[in-house]
């Protein structure tokens, strides 16, 4: 079932899994993968758009969490995934601009926090930071730059999508039950740790 909101409202999360709790019940896996980006050099950028990208970025993904965490106190069990991303991790002018890298550093703090403050609940929360991945977005691109971008990846590729999804399904199993507030890198081995 497909459910359309805005991140950036609290009144739009709560219509959209009122549709869902109406249909499924209540839910036990959120993935945050709601984000906005914008290539802007930093002296560029705006207070809006600052506060944009932060707002569908880092506060949608809390409010999110607001929101659908009390379902899975109730149950005992639950999975959240968060979507940050390797600019979230490294930062740096190669990415779409402080305000995105900033977004997706909070994230990752994001995660940590809510990971302790629910493990206890049987609720475990994680993290997923991607590198450059093939989406309709990116594959907008110049063929020349994604190439470049290719050629800086050890694995010598731009990841798949369906490589995060495989990820993302193993973290909400129940073989990760003792994995929380892991920030798992999926970059081809742009950041090796």
């Amino acid at each position: 079932m497909a459910v359309q909101m805005d991140t950036t409202q609290r009144a739009s999360i709560r219509a959209a899994i009122a549709q869902v709790h109406d249909r499924f019940g209540d839910i036990g896996v959120l993935v945050n993968n709601a984000a906005r980006t914008v290539a802007r050099p930093f002296f560029e950028i705006t207070e809006e758009e600052w506060d944009e990208v932060i707002a569908v970025n880092l506060r949608g993904t809390v409010l999110t969490a607001q929101e659908v965490i009390p379902d899975m106190i109730r149950a005992k069990w639950g999975r959240v995934v968060n979507l940050s991303s390797l600019a979230g991790q490294r930062g740096g002018p190669q990415v779409q601009g402080i305000h995105y890298a900033s977004s997706k550093a909070g994230i990752i703090g994001a995660t940590r926090y809510l990971a302790n403050e629910f493990a206890d609940a049987g609720i475990t929360v994680n993290c997923i930071a991607p590198g450059p991945i093939l989406t309709e977005a990116t594959a907008k691109a110049p063929p020349d730059k994604l190439a470049m971008v290719a050629g800086s990846i050890p694995v010598g590729r731009i990841g798949d999508a369906a490589e995060v999804g495989a990820l993302a399904r193993y973290i909400v199993s129940e073989d990760a039950g003792f994995v929380t507030g892991m920030t798992f890198d999926i970059n081809g081995g742009l950041l090796m740790r």
